[in-house]
């Protein structure tokens, strides 16, 4: 009965130990399952949050591109050589060549032959890291083998740790052909708005609110007495000064501020020697941005010469009128002295032909007196 007992129990304490090592192996197994589907959600998570970034990264990407692509200006990267490694879509709107053509083609072969030392002198120094950037004024060639005037700038690339591609540099063009063009129209414009100026006949100036000159072309100068017209500006401190009617520029002052301009006021000035003449001045008021007068500018004509003439006509007028008059009254005059001895021979003539007073001796009287009355 011992024995069995002890068998008894040791089966017992076996099939506890064999209940509990399986009870531990499930419990061990459910937490490694639990372990494993708690990171197959984390790495779903990661999965789900990479695919996340890369949508996000390839959006920023595309919106980048598109930026980069939307600038006016040629944007470009160079490797060490200057060869072209990027560019943007500028550049075919610029040159129409299709960027994937010149990858790899140095950029200095589109540009002008004349400065290529300079630009090979500055690529280099900028490798060396001599210099951080570059700028330069050059010529562009376009597919046509037409040159657009562009401004090049050419930065050092900041480097990045374990790039192998050497020292790049990234840079900027920027098309100025048009603006050059209208700089140029406008210069030449200005050159043929001077000549015409400092060549006109009368006087043109522009006149500041106080009252001073602020240009005046030669004509000007002649006409008021100066040689040059910067002897004119520093020696007229007030063009009020040169007007003898006063009421005259206070006309010219009214009629520029409430109406804006003036036509054909001829009034009398003084010359700086001090001889008086007469002119004829038009003049209008400029106005700034805000509507407000910024000065004035206008024209002046010497007529002295036409007034002159026309005073001389009114004169010859007047001396003529005169004259016919004088010579009016002195017709009446003479008739008047005449008229009454000539009543008498009328007369008489008239009683001699009528042979009132008797026969006439001699018929040719008769006739002779005949053509004295008629």
């Amino acid at each position: 009965p011992y024995l069995i007992m002890l068998f008894g129990v040791t089966l017992t304490m076996i099939g506890t130990l064999y209940v509990r090592n399986n009870f531990c192996q499930s419990q061990k197994l459910a937490e490694a399952a639990n372990r494993l589907s708690e990171k197959n959600k984390t790495m779903n998570r990661q999965v789900q949050e990479t695919e996340r970034l890369y949508r996000v990264l390839q959006k920023s990407e595309r919106e980048y591109k598109n930026v980069i692509n939307s600038v006016s200006d040629i944007l470009f990267e160079l490797n060490e050589a200057g060869e072209i490694l990027f560019l943007n879509q500028s550049w075919e709107r610029v040159t129409e060549i299709d960027k994937r053509q010149v990858q790899s083609v140095p950029l200095i072969e589109f540009l002008d032959a004349a400065q290529h030392p300079a630009l090979e002198e500055a690529m280099d120094e900028i490798r060396r890291g001599i210099r951080k950037k570059f700028e330069i004024l050059t010529r562009l060639k376009t597919a046509d083998q037409d040159w657009r005037t562009v401004e090049l700038k050419i930065n050092a690339a900041d480097s990045k740790p374990g790039e192998e591609d050497g020292a790049k540099m990234v840079g900027t063009i920027t098309d100025i052909e048009d603006q050059t063009r209208a700089n140029r129209a406008l210069s030449e414009a200005e050159k043929k708005y001077q000549t015409i100026v400092e060549n006109a006949a009368g006087g043109i100036y522009q006149l500041g609110m106080d009252g001073r000159l602020v240009s005046a072309n030669p004509a000007l100068a002649h006409i008021l007495g100066y040689e040059t017209p910067n002897q004119l500006i520093d020696g007229l401190e007030n063009m009020s000064a040169i007007y003898l009617d006063a009421n005259d520029r206070n006309r010219y002052e009214r009629e520029l501020l409430d109406v804006g301009f003036i036509r054909g006021l001829e009034t009398r000035i003084r010359r700086a020697d001090g001889q008086v003449i007469w002119v004829s001045e038009n003049a209008r008021a400029v106005k700034d941005a805000n509507g407000e007068i910024a000065y004035f500018e206008g024209s002046i004509e010497d007529i002295t010469q036409r007034k002159n003439a026309e005073m001389a006509l009114r004169e010859a007028k007047i001396q003529s009128d005169l004259s016919s008059r004088a010579k009016s009254e002195f017709l009446a005059n003479m008739s008047h002295e005449l008229r009454t001895p000539l009543n008498a021979i009328i007369g008489f003539s008239e009683i001699i032909k009528s042979e009132a007073m008797g026969p006439l001796g001699q018929p040719a009287y008769s006739e002779y007196a005949g053509e004295i009355y008629g």
